[in-house]
């Protein structure tokens, strides 16, 4: 009579069976392991078990009865477990949800007993299981409603009405329980509700996958934003090396436009010359090589900036699909890397400096003070008057230059004074006038009116002007074009910016222009130390010197801070160069003979008792022979006593004593020497100097009493 049945119980049990398989798959490839779809693959097992039950009654003609008793359990346990999976998807935990299920497992179990050993047939008349279980899928279909009206999904909306349909068949099957309508189409109302199966399945993978799409495009969304939010530069190329994705940095660091990055060639981004270096490394990466190189990126407007560039691969099945570009701008910490090396240079320039200096300052100091004595003698006639004048004229211009390259590479400066900074362009354009007309160099100034004075050293300044200037004048004459030189002065906030431009052809390297005998010039041409002490020169006066190459043409800019211009007032000597005390005991200690001698004509000239000492050990005998109101000694001596260390004999042996020496020193004042004399208080004078220095000096510490002509060392305050 319903041989039909179990065909179509066949058919919907591989369904079931099926979508349980599905499931396993796509919770595996997705990697699904949230709690509603575990219970959600439990579900569709307890109903293959179901539909087993249901086999079992249907293959013996209804006469097993326990195929019935299984069909109707499992079939409710599954209802029980998707309003779980639906409590579970609205936060539910299922620990406290656990206590419900069972209690209402029960309740459904003992009512599939209660049909299967016919108990109670009255009640069950009245209380059909076909309800509960119309209740059940309804309250999930509920359930899936309320989460449906938060999230509003596709496959949320049609999971709730497919449960709300599987609960409208089984109400129908009991409203229409023993009717003519249901026993004439028994086999369509059970073929119609078997629907909501499929229906239910099929929503649930729906709403997996969109699931997945959320969660993806938040992975993308979050992505988006951290690539865009990187410090810095980001792109993307392609397998044909153009660029289709690039964040703001990027775009900002190129200068351009994103629809002026995007699809272009990766290496029309960075200059000529970089562009074979960055197509070799790209290359690599495409290959599937992580590839990392230092390069410089060209700006829309022509500046370049020093980057270094980190590519990776993208790989897609296998092969390097397209790579990812990190651009980090490491401009200023290359020029933080070239100012350190620059000073490590410097450092090393002022070692060797300090070596020559001592060397040079000994012998200057006996030919400035023997040719001084000679030219005081009367017996001296006039031409050989005026020859000696020369010698000295000479050797106290080779003392200029090497205290100037002493101060470049200790970074100190002359005293500084009020200076008017048009004035001084002004004065330093006249001194060059002739040398640049001569050549057909036009020098033009632009000096901004009004600007506040500069607490700085005239004729350091100056100096520096005058490098820059021959600087430009060697360039223009060598290029044989004619040339112009134009000279600007501006106010910008707190500082003086001076300009000094050319049309000449620029400079091949400005990065090195600054550095210790760096030079572009021939052989025999230059030296590579006057731009290295411009900037030494302008850092010490705590301003900033840079360069720029133009088109054509070279810019050298000066930045200076305006500081308040105070008064430097100069004291005169106290005391004049003659007039010395018999009586007054001075000892000198030298390990040069010839300066010896002539701190000894000096000071015996003076009218001082004098007497010497060729290193320290010899004047500790006689200090301990005799005592002396003054002692001179060189600082730097060889042998195993130093000025210093005779300084420290004094203070431990002759306490008080130490206050009377007095230092001289060839030395460049390296950081041993500096540390010590910082550290006391005694007065310092660098070789060469004049006689009259030494006498007033002697005759001020006689007085406790210091004269502002000797160079005093800048003091360590005391805490």
């Amino acid at each position: 009579m319903m041989d039909w049945l179990l065909p179509d119980i066949s058919t919907i049990l591989a369904t079931i069976v099926i979508i349980f398989f599905v499931f396993l798959k796509v919770g595996s490839h997705l990697k699904v392991k949230e709690t509603f779809f575990q219970l959600w693959v439990l579900a569709w097992l307890l109903s293959i078990i179901h539909y087993v039950g249901q086999m079992i009654q249907a293959g013996s003609g209804g006469q097993m009865r326990i195929g019935g008793f299984i069909d109707r359990l499992f079939l409710a346990y599954s209802a029980i477990v998707f309003i779980a999976a639906a409590e579970s998807l609205r936060g539910r935990q299922l620990k406290r949800m656990l206590p419900y299920g069972l209690a209402i497992a029960a309740v459904f179990t003992l009512w599939a007993c209660a049909i299967y050993f016919r108990l109670a047939p009255q009640l069950l008349q009245h209380l059909p299981y076909g309800a509960g279980l119309g209740a059940a899928f309804g309250a999930a279909g509920v359930s899936h409603w309320i989460y449906q009206r938060k999230k509003q999904t596709v496959g949320g909306a049609i999971l709730a009405c497919s449960f709300f349909f599987w609960s409208c068949c089984f109400f129908a099957f009991v409203a229409l329980a023993n009717t003519p309508f249901l026993n004439r189409y028994i086999q369509y109302m059970y073929q119609f509700s078997n629907l909501p199966k499929p229906i239910a399945a099929i929503s649930m993978l729906i709403f997996l996958l969109e699931g997945e799409k959320v969660s993806a495009q938040r992975q993308r969304d979050f992505s988006d934003s951290l690539i865009e939010s990187a410090s810095d530069g980001i792109f993307v190329v392609d397998a044909n090396s153009c660029v289709t994705r690039a964040n703001s940095r990027f775009v900002a660091m190129c200068g351009l436009q994103p629809q002026e990055i995007i699809g272009k060639p990766l290496s029309s981004l960075f200059p000529p010359s970089e562009a074979k270096l960055c197509q070799e490394n790209l290359s690599a990466a495409l290959d599937g090589s992580v590839a990392s190189y230092d390069s410089k990126l060209m700006t829309a407007s022509g500046v370049i900036r020093q980057v270094l560039i980190a590519l990776n691969p993208i790989l897609g099945e296998g092969n390097a699909a397209a790579a990812m570009g990190i651009v980090k701008d490491v401009t200023e910490r290359e020029q933080l890397e070239q100012q350190l090396r620059r000073s490590e240079k410097m450092a090393s320039i002022g070692m060797l400096a300090s070596g020559i200096a001592h060397e040079l300052n000994n012998p200057l100091t006996s030919i400035i003070g023997f040719t001084d004595l000679a030219l005081r003698s009367a017996t001296v006639d006039g031409a050989l008057s005026e020859q000696l004048n020369i010698v000295l004229s000479e050797a106290r211009r080779t003392q200029s230059i090497v205290q100037k390259l002493l101060r470049a590479v200790r970074q100190q400066r002359n005293e500084s004074e009020p200076v008017n900074i048009n004035q001084l362009i002004e004065q330093t354009i006249s001194l060059r006038e002739y040398d640049f007309a001569r050549q057909h160099i036009a020098i033009k100034t632009e000096l901004a009116p009004n600007l506040p004075l500069l607490l700085v050293s005239p004729s350091d300044l100056q100096q520096v002007l005058i490098n820059l200037l021959q600087n430009s004048h060697d360039a223009l004459a060598e290029s044989g074009l004619p040339g112009k030189v134009t000279i600007r002065t501006r106010l910008v906030e707190n500082r003086i910016v001076i300009e000094v431009l050319d049309n000449g052809p620029g400079v091949a390297e400005p990065d090195k222009i600054f550095d210790p005998f760096y030079t572009t010039k021939e052989v025999g041409k230059g030296t590579g130390l006057g731009l290295s002490i411009c900037y030494q020169t302008v850092r010490s006066h705590g301003g900033e010197i840079s360069i720029e190459n133009l088109s054509p043409g070279v810019k050298f800019t000066i930045q200076l801070p305006v500081t308040v211009a105070s008064a430097v007032s100069d004291s005169g000597a106290e005391g004049e160069a003659g007039g010395g005390d018999w009586h007054s005991r001075v000892l000198i200690v030298d390990d040069e003979l010839m300066i010896r001698r002539l701190i000894e004509s000096i000071l015996s000239g003076a009218g001082f008792a004098v007497e010497t000492a060729s290193s320290g050990d010899e004047a500790v005998l006689k200090l301990e022979r005799a005592s002396f109101d003054v002692i001179v000694t060189d600082y730097k001596m060889p042998g195993s006593m130093s000025g210093a260390d005779l300084y420290n004999w004094l203070r431990e042996n002759q306490p008080g004593r130490e206050a009377n020496v007095i230092f001289i020193t060839g030395d460049g004042i390296t950081a041993s020497t500096y540390e010590f004399l910082q550290s006391v208080e005694n007065p310092v004078i660098f070789k060469p100097f004049e006689p009259e220095q030494l006498i007033s000096q002697v005759k001020s510490l006689l007085r406790v009493q210091k004269d502002a002509r000797v160079i005093q060392m800048p003091r360590r305050v005391k805490r």
